[in-house]
């Protein structure tokens, strides 16, 4: 019950914000540094696993934005994170930012590279990238159904 709670007030949440189509730009940087870049340390996933009371998403090429502001749902994605695998596909553009926020203060941010191509985070630390993992199977599919929704 508490599950379907949560996506009925998700999808009534997200569609106040849905745009009938993708916000253009002409931004089409890619990333191509993230292979020298080390892996998310097991305690900064735990930290936020642990920490974090809310998750912004800011998506940079569609005029909506969404957040999470309850623990399951925010451990719910951090579970996305693949600790064992490091980035390969680096030549794909970012989908969007994430803000984890501790009672309103920024505790980490990463940007989601989500395509048919690639999956995976780079993470930042004072705006200076510092990590990246390959995001799940299971990630990769829960953000494309999320972008498949709002560009109908």
């Amino acid at each position: 019950m508490t599950r379907l709670l949560m996506i009925f007030t998700f999808l009534t949440l997200s569609a106040q914000c849905k745009s009938d189509k993708p916000q253009e730009t002409t931004n089409t940087e890619t990333s191509v540094e993230e292979t020298d870049l080390p892996l998310l340390p097991s305690e900064d996933l735990q930290n936020l696993y642990a920490n974090a009371t809310h998750v912004d998403y800011t998506f940079y090429h569609y005029s909506f934005s969404m957040s999470y502001d309850n623990q399951k749902s925010i451990r719910s994605v951090l579970n996305f994170v693949n600790q064992n695998s490091s980035v390969h596909d680096v030549n794909c553009a970012p989908l969007c930012r994430m803000i984890f926020l501790q009672n309103g203060q920024i505790i980490m941010e990463a940007e989601l590279f989500v395509s048919e191509n690639c999956a995976h985070y780079v993470w930042y630390l004072e705006n200076q990238k510092k990590y990246a993992n390959v995001m799940s199977p299971q990630g990769k599919q829960h953000y494309l159904q999320i972008i498949n929704q709002f560009t109908k």
